[in-house]
């Protein structure tokens, strides 16, 4: 689990344009869905800021 919080520390850039392995996500709140693995990331981009509200597998992300 450690190492999938990490990632998103060493990838910041796709909070410029969003690239990467991430997908917007339509009529749900948080607004973007990192992939890693088996693992999903819900956030937001607020301003300068990366608010990672959820990590879990991606049976359980939606849940």
């Amino acid at each position: 689990m450690e190492s999938i919080i990490r990632k998103p520390e060493k990838n910041f850039w796709f909070t410029d344009n969003l690239q990467g392995d991430v997908k917007q996500l339509k009529n749900f709140t948080p607004n973007y869905r990192l992939r890693v693995g088996n693992y999903r990331i819900l956030f937001e981009v607020e301003e300068i800021t990366l608010v990672i509200y959820r990590v879990k597998h991606r049976q359980n992300i939606y849940n």
